[in-house]
Formats: structure tokens, C-alpha cells, sequence
């Protein structure tokens, strides 16, 4: 395969394949899975149904025959790397090193079965992002509490790998709001709330089931401190600081007030954004949270759902969201 039409295409935004459980996502991309959908179901919905192949990077050189003058292409291979591509259509997912391991799609969903099946745990979403790139799955946990105003808010279980070399294999715990679908990394206080693997190693399940062991307290202090967050009061003077603080200042030499997030986050605040009326978000900082969790999650702009989406799990917008919580809860 040739490198560079690899490179271009891994770089475009593919198009995001889903099967959910529930209400429609927000991006209105996805298909409905039924309450209590086998692996074998949900991995057909989510058009997960293919296999990771591997082939040697190769690349042409022009030159020109001794004998004859004619132009020619002169094929080299790349040492060491190849190119990771979908068995369904041969789509390249990216170029890696030779020793990288790539979780497969059937993978990411095996992960779940006994815990599904042995109850307790409830199948809710699986996907691809950027044309293959990322996989995905989440199961509803048990956890879960309820604020103010009848604010649900429910624990869920993230597996998601890359096949790229972009992010090793992460399982944690995340925190969904029901009345807005806005997330949330659950960690607290420096408590562990995911588990890595890297693609250095293979991928043993069953190693990384005893690591998320070690994470189950996270989501209960998360709990916590989302009562609290709801009783401490926030008005749009100290929203104002909060923003100052927690947004970066713009490279063009504008001030944080004047840049579409400030103003975004302010007004969902101040009002605007989805539960923001509910007991437990009104003039509070577990209010103020979730306008910056809204916007990262459905506002922000982005290229692509799917670039929204992996910033808001996996890249910036997961760190801003991260810091929010951390900075109202020090």
C-alpha cells in the first residue's frame, strides 16, 4: 500500500459507525439496539463486525531503465512498519511498528460478556470513530445517584483503543448526566479511575479486569463530591473568575471574555444550557460544571462529530472538563 495515500486517509474524518441503547444520541448518527443485546448483536449494529489485517509500508521512486530510457517506478518497503487496515474494506486505519498489538474489534465487546451476562452490567453503546481508527464500547454499571431536581446522573464503563498509535488501550469509569448525555472522567482526589495498556504488550483481559478492581472507589467519591458541588453556591461574577482561570489565554492577545468559549460557558450557565433550571444546578457549581462539560461535549467546534467526540473523551476537550472538576473541588 502506498504510504502516502495511507497517511491522507487516515488524516480525513471517517464516518462514525454506532449502535446505542436508549434515547438518540445527540449527533443523530447511530443505530438502535434493543434492551439486553447480545456481544454477538451489538457488534453487528455497530458495524463491528471485521478483523485489523496488517501489510508492508511501501513506496515508489521514479527513475529511469539503463537500457531503453523509459520512465519507471522503483517500489521500496518501509523496515519496520506496516499499515493497519480494515479486512471489510480495506480502509487503512494507520502505520505502525511491526511489534504493535492491535486490539480487535471483537475484542473490545469480549470484554464485557461475562459481566453482561452475569448481570449487573448492561450493554449500552459500541462504535468506530474516524473511519476505524478508535474503537469503542460501554456497558451501564450499577452506580449511579440522583441531585437536587431529579438530576440523574448514572456510571458507565469505557473500553476504547486506538489503532493508529495515537492512545493505548483505556478501560474506565465515566460519568453520564442523563438530562444532557454530558460526560465526565469520574477521577477524584488523584484516584486512579482508568487503566492503560500499551500497545508495547499484548492485551490480556483478564489482567486488565483485576487493574479495575483497584478504580472502583473513584466513582463513589465522584458522588460525593457532586453533592457538594450542588450545595456551593456560584453567581456569574464568580463564574466569570472561575472562567478566567480555567480557559487558556488566547495566542491573538484577545482576553479570555472575548473568545466564543467564555461566552459559550457563560450563557449555558447563566441559564441556558440543558438542566441548568434543575435544584441542583441553578446558581451552583455543579451548575457552572456542567456548562463547561455541555460545551465541550455538544458546542465546541470541531471538524467532525467524531473529532468532538474523541476531544471530549480522549483529547482536549477531556482535559479541560477534567480540570473544571478538579479546580471546583480543590
Amino acid at each position: 500500500m502506498n504510504m502516502q495515500a495511507c497517511h491522507q486517509l487516515t488524516q480525513t474524518n471517517g464516518i462514525t459507525e454506532l449502535a446505542y441503547l436508549g434515547e438518540k444520541p445527540w449527533h443523530g448518527l447511530g443505530q438502535s439496539i434493543r434492551e439486553g443485546a447480545t456481544v454477538e448483536e451489538m457488534q453487528a449494529a455497530a458495524g463491528m463486525n471485521w478483523r485489523i489485517e496488517r501489510a508492508t509500508v511501501q513506496f515508489n521512486v521514479p527513475g529511469v531503465s539503463d537500457s531503453a530510457h523509459l520512465p519507471l517506478l522503483y517500489t521500496h518497503s518501509v523496515k519496520d512498519r506496516v499499515v493497519l487496515y480494515r479486512s471489510d474494506n480495506f480502509h487503512p486505519l494507520g502505520v505502525v511498528s511491526e511489534r504493535y498489538n492491535e486490539v480487535q474489534p471483537s475484542e473490545a465487546l469480549e470484554f464485557f460478556r461475562d459481566m453482561t451476562e452475569a448481570g449487573g452490567y448492561v450493554l449500552e453503546s459500541a462504535g468506530t470513530m474516524m473511519g476505524g481508527s478508535r474503537l469503542f464500547a460501554a456497558v451501564k454499571t450499577a452506580q449511579g445517584f440522583d441531585l437536587p431536581g431529579g438530576d440523574e446522573v448514572v456510571g458507565r464503563l469505557l473500553f476504547a483503543t486506538a489503532c493508529d498509535g495515537t492512545m493505548s488501550t483505556t478501560i474506565g469509569q465515566i460519568s453520564l448526566r442523563v438530562i444532557c448525555r454530558n460526560t465526565l472522567n469520574a477521577a477524584m482526589n488523584g484516584m486512579p479511575a482508568r487503566v492503560h495498556v500499551r500497545h508495547s504488550t499484548k492485551f490480556d483481559a483478564a489482567k486488565a479486569k483485576m487493574e479495575l478492581r483497584k478504580i472502583s472507589a473513584s466513582f463513589d467519591a465522584f458522588a460525593s463530591a457532586a453533592e457538594t458541588l450542588a450545595k456551593a453556591q456560584a453567581n456569574v461574577a464568580s463564574a466569570g473568575d472561575f472562567l478566567r482561570a480555567l480557559l487558556p489565554t488566547p495566542t491573538n492577545g484577545a482576553n479570555v471574555e472575548d473568545t466564543r468559549g467564555y461566552k459559550t460557558i457563560m450563557r449555558l450557565f447563566d441559564g441556558e444550557g440543558l438542566g441548568a433550571d434543575l435544584a441542583s444546578a441553578r446558581g451552583t457549581q455543579w451548575g457552572l460544571l456542567n456548562a463547561v462539560t455541555q460545551y465541550v461535549d455538544h458546542e465546541a467546534r470541531a471538524r467532525s462529530s467524531d473529532t468532538r467526540q474523541d476531544s471530549a473523551l480522549f483529547g482536549v476537550g477531556a482535559s479541560l472538563k477534567s480540570r473544571a472538576l478538579q479546580m471546583l473541588t480543590a
